[in-house]
């Protein structure tokens, strides 16, 4: 422990290291502030909304179906609950700054996990490969992106990051650690279950290229038993009764072939879903990066764990190229160790195709950072600005404003909605004088298409009283960003009428 501790603070004691650990924080930040959108549909209404559910913001009701099948962990949700709950204790209940603070401790997690791992890396990195490693790490296109995020994959990765410095560390397969990495092991478990698979993959690394003896492997099983022993009583609260979510999910995924409904594919479709994009060269690169890293260092952890859950994942039909985040956030290490070993590519860099990879990367990595992915949810923090205790909305021709995949989401809604749907484009102005003929009327939005699909004509003029205080035009109406986000965009404007446009003649 002595000396992992001096290689440790020698690392770190670089000024290379300093440098780029602090470009990879500042982008962390800038990409947790700004990054204010989910990625995958489930990051919100599997863990926001469920913590909105115990915090008293969403109906039980409107909870997805995986809540009535007891098959998701409640270990994120409930860690949410408990940031939100010490925010309500300082008087804050703005929603967004929650959703923000809880970007921020995923995005420490794993720049924390990353510096970590980096330091262990330079032990099988040769000099001018851990540099490459350092830049990587800050500045590969989706790091800082989905280093934020609020997802499963996310807060199992962080786990699975620390777990794998620790593994690493174990020369002489001291028991202690076996324990902490077998007990971080158990945690990435049991936020997500599908990890599971990776602590199979270090389990056979351990006992085939450590060669692990029966007991040592015993101390590391055990250690990751626990954590799923332990959130037992946390899925209790969550669920208001005892129950054993990871069996549960791959009951309803593998035995009841509910995974089915969602989508099936090819054995081999892994390896080409990641690049379903239009930054696919960055995409095919990074999955020919992995392969070859895996190919020319067969007896690394990194290949055991990456491996055995891409062969594990390959076949189960349902597949998503979010289920393999836990492999893309090992590309800092996994490049340079490709390159590393393949003394073809020693001269990568001054190749024109090299520069033309960090010019897509560089543009890349700056629109997943400034630009949110959800316009609805753009739209929805403008309306808690307005008025975070009440909301009067009626919508003309658009999609509703709290609707993802045909569910109402909660989480970020004002205390009270009244929300009309406009069907004839008269109704304009009739919603519009029963507002203004309120007593002291709240100041309400009227929600329409906008742009060239605005609505014209002698109902609309009482619109040019009120505001145009949002505008998601001009939009594509399909857009797809690097991480395969493909959408039909809302192509919204909102009005906002106050008192004082009510008296306008």
């Amino acid at each position: 422990m002595d000396q992992t501790a001096t290689h440790f603070r020698a690392f770190y004691r670089r000024s290379e290291t300093q440098r780029w650990l602090a470009v990879s924080f500042v982008l962390m930040c800038a990409a947790a502030i700004r990054s204010s959108t989910f990625h995958h549909y489930d990051e919100h209404f599997q863990i926001l909304e469920f913590a909105g559910f115990k915090l008293g913001k969403t109906p039980e009701s409107a909870l997805r179906w995986e809540y009535g099948t007891a098959m998701r962990s409640w270990i994120q949700p409930g860690l949410y609950y408990l940031i939100a709950k010490a925010w309500l204790a300082l008087g804050i209940d703005n929603p967004f700054t929650w959703a923000t603070s809880f970007r921020f401790l995923s995005g420490l997690l794993t720049w924390g996990g990353l510096a970590l791992l980096s330091a262990r890396a330079t032990q099988w990195l040769e000099p001018p490969l851990q540099s490459w490693m350092l830049r990587l790490q800050a500045l590969l296109w989706f790091i800082p992106y989905l280093s934020v995020r609020t997802s499963g994959e996310t807060f199992t990765t962080i786990f699975l990051l620390y777990a794998m410095t620790v593994l690493l560390s174990t020369r002489s397969l001291d028991k202690p650690l076996l324990a902490a990495a077998g007990f971080l092991t158990g945690i990435a478990v049991a936020v997500r279950f599908p990890s599971a698979i990776f602590a199979l993959g270090f389990f056979l690394w351990l006992w085939r290229e450590k060669k692990a003896n029966a007991q040592q492997l015993f101390v590391f099983v055990l250690a990751g038993m626990v954590p799923t022993l332990l959130a037992l009583p946390v899925e209790r609260w969550g669920y208001g009764y005892w129950t054993a979510p990871i069996w549960n999910y791959f009951h309803q995924n593998l035995v009841q072939g509910k995974s089915h409904e969602f989508g099936t594919d090819p054995f081999f479709a892994y390896l080409y879903l990641p690049s379903l994009h239009f930054l696919f060269p960055l995409s095919l690169a990074a999955t020919a990066a992995t392969l070859l890293a895996w190919y020319r260092w067969p007896h690394h952890l990194f290949t055991w764990m990456g491996v055995a859950y891409f062969v594990v994942h390959s076949l189960i039909a349902h597949k998503e190229a979010r289920f393999l985040f836990p492999i893309a956030m090992l590309l800092p290490f996994l490049i340079p160790m490709a390159v590393q070993r393949t003394p073809k590519l020693a001269g990568i860099r001054q190749r024109m195709a090299y520069r033309v990879l960090v010019g897509i990367n560089l543009i890349a990595l700056v629109y997943l950072i400034v630009t949110p992915t959800r316009k609805e949810l753009v739209l929805q923090k403008r309306i808690y600005s307005t008025n975070p205790h009440f909301l009067a909305l009626a919508r003309y021709g658009t999609i509703h404003p709290f609707h993802s995949t045909g569910m109402e989401a909660y989480f970020y809604r004002p205390d009270n909605v009244a929300m009309t749907e406009l069907r004839e484009l008269g109704d304009i102005e009739v919603f519009y004088r029963k507002w203004c003929e309120a007593p002291n009327p709240e100041p309400f939005r009227i929600l329409t298409r906008g742009g060239a699909e605005a609505p014209v004509g002698d109902s609309t003029k009482v619109l040019e009283r009120c505001t145009v205080d949002f505008e998601s035009f001009p939009e594509f109406y399909l857009r797809q960003n690097p991480l395969r986000l493909e959408q039909n965009a809302p192509v919204w404007r909102s009005y906002l009428c106050s008192k004082e446009s009510c008296g306008q003649r």
